[in-house]
């Protein structure tokens, strides 16, 4: 299993978008800037998370992204189906076929545990648990002093 850095920028992303103030648009452009993106592939991205309910965007030159409600828990392992799906979270680290049924790669017996606790962590650690992290909060609060100097 692996993590896809697509699905790694989309919980940046929307970790970001939950940390800023109700109603308030982030631009495309701020995001670019934050996570280093280009524009094209943040555009895909954003346009996903938009397909899928989890953002909303308005139009024009004051115009941006937030998340649709900030209440909502989204799970890590709701962001890895949306964005790599879940058959790339079951693939086999040999990169044979999934490693389930009667045909286990080599590597199942020593896998199989720790990758049952990497999908019990995915599936109960939401973007908002990183809002109660003190230094993510730092990090962000260093962010925003150094695009206001």
């Amino acid at each position: 299993m692996i993590i896809s850095k697509t699905t790694g920028y989309a919980i940046q992303v929307l970790i970001y978008l939950a940390n800023t103030k109700d109603q308030e648009l982030i631009s495309v452009n701020e995001l670019h800037r934050k996570f280093d993106i280009s524009f094209k592939y943040l555009g895909r991205l954003m346009t996903k998370l938009l397909n899928v309910g989890l953002v909303e965007s308005e139009r024009g030159k004051y115009g941006g992204y937030r998340l649709i409600d900030k209440q909502k828990p989204i799970y890590l392992m709701d962001i890895i189906k949306i964005i790599d799906g879940i058959d790339n979270f079951n693939a086999c680290l040999l990169g044979s076929s999934p490693c389930e049924g009667n045909e286990q790669c080599t590597l199942h017996q020593h896998w199989y545990k720790p990758k049952m606790a990497m999908e019990k962590m995915l599936t109960t650690v939401k973007i908002q648990d990183f809002l109660k992290d003190p230094k993510f909060l730092q990090e962000f609060e260093q962010d925003e002093r150094e695009t206001l100097t």
